[in-house]
C-alpha cells in the first residue's frame, strides 16, 4: 500500500511538473514578438548600445530559439548615439512606440522574454508575429522622410519603385518628392513595370526611361538581392505576376514596404516564405 501511494505521488509529481513546462511554454508563445538568432542585447541604449551586454542564443539561459518576447521600452538615438527620447514600461510587453522624433537616425527596443528582463536591442532585429502590429499609414511627406532616414545608414540599399499601369496618386507623389533628395553610392534605384531598369536619380526626376505598362515585380527584386543589398524598400501595390520564381538572399535583413493601395498581400505566401531572415515593415500611403 505504502508503495502504491509512493507511486502515485511520484506520477502526480511529474504530471504536475511537465503541466507546469507546458503553461509555460503557452504563455511564452502568447509573447507578441520574437528576436533574431545572434541579437546582441545591451544594459543601455546609449551609444547605439553599451554596457553588459549578451546575445540571444541556445546558449544563453535568459533567451530561447526562437525567442518570444514583448517589448517594454523604446529609444530614440541621434548620429551620435545620444539619446533623443526613452521610455520604458517594466510591467509592459507590447509597449506602444511613437513615430521618431526629427534627428533620430536608429530605434532601439528593450524586450523581455518570459521570466527575464533582458535589454536594449536594435529595433531591426525584432519581428512582429502579428502583421497588424507593424502595419500603419503615412502621408507621401511622411513616406520620403522615412525613405531619406533609412537610406542615410549607410547599408548597402536598393529602392524598388512599382511604375506599371497600377500606379496611384500617392505613389506618384512619393516619388516626386523621392526624385527630389540626393542618395550616396550606397543606394541603388530600380523602377520596373513589364521589364526593368537601374536608374539615377536624374532619370527618375526627368522620366527618362521606359518598362512598360504591367507588372512583373519579382525580376526587378531578384536583381535588387543579386546586388546583395542589406535594405530593401519597395513602393508598389504588390499587384504582380509572379511569372518568375522570387529569389532568397543571405545578405537581405529589412524590408520596407509602401504600399498605396493595401490591397493585395504576398508578404506571407511569398516574401516571408523566402525571405525568412529579413525583418519586413509594411506601411500604406494614405
Amino acid at each position: 500500500m505504502k508503495m502504491k501511494r509512493f507511486l502515485m505521488l511520484i506520477c502526480f509529481f511529474v504530471l504536475f511538473i511537465a503541466f507546469g513546462t507546458i503553461t509555460a511554454a503557452a504563455q511564452e508563445t502568447e509573447l507578441p514578438y520574437i528576436i533574431k538568432d545572434g541579437t546582441t542585447y545591451y544594459e543601455s541604449s546609449y551609444d547605439f548600445g553599451s554596457g553588459r551586454n549578451a546575445v540571444v542564443n541556445v546558449e544563453n539561459i535568459y533567451t530561447t530559439i526562437p525567442c518570444y518576447a514583448g517589448i517594454n521600452g523604446y529609444s530614440f538615438l541621434d548620429e551620435e548615439g545620444r539619446v533623443i527620447d526613452s521610455k520604458y514600461q517594466e510591467e509592459s510587453s507590447d509597449i506602444l512606440v511613437p513615430k521618431a522624433p526629427k534627428g533620430t537616425v536608429e530605434t532601439f527596443l528593450h524586450f523581455k522574454t518570459l521570466n527575464y528582463r533582458n535589454g536594449w536591442i536594435n529595433s531591426e532585429n525584432v519581428i512582429a508575429r502579428d502583421e497588424d502590429k507593424i502595419n500603419n499609414e503615412a502621408k507621401p511627406e511622411e513616406v520620403v522622410e522615412e525613405i531619406k532616414t533609412y537610406t542615410q545608414k549607410g547599408k548597402e540599399t536598393a529602392i524598388v519603385i512599382d511604375y506599371s499601369g497600377s500606379m496611384s496618386e500617392h505613389q506618384e507623389k512619393v516619388v516626386d518628392l523621392l526624385a527630389t533628395l540626393e542618395f550616396d553610392e550606397n543606394t541603388t534605384i530600380i523602377v520596373f513595370g513589364e521589364t526593368y531598369e537601374v536608374i539615377t536619380t536624374n532619370q527618375l526626376s526627368t522620366g527618362d526611361f521606359y518598362v512598360g505598362a504591367a507588372t512583373h515585380m519579382y525580376q526587378a527584386l531578384n536583381k535588387a538581392t543579386s546586388l546583395e543589398v542589406e535594405q530593401l524598400i519597395i513602393i508598389s501595390d504588390l499587384c504582380t505576376y509572379g511569372d518568375v520564381p522570387l529569389n532568397s538572399s543571405e545578405d537581405l535583413d529589412n524590408v520596407i514596404i509602401y504600399d498605396p493601395l493595401g490591397t493585395e498581400d504576398i508578404i506571407e505566401s511569398e516574401l516571408k516564405e523566402t525571405w525568412k531572415n529579413a525583418k519586413i515593415r509594411r506601411t500604406l500611403i494614405g
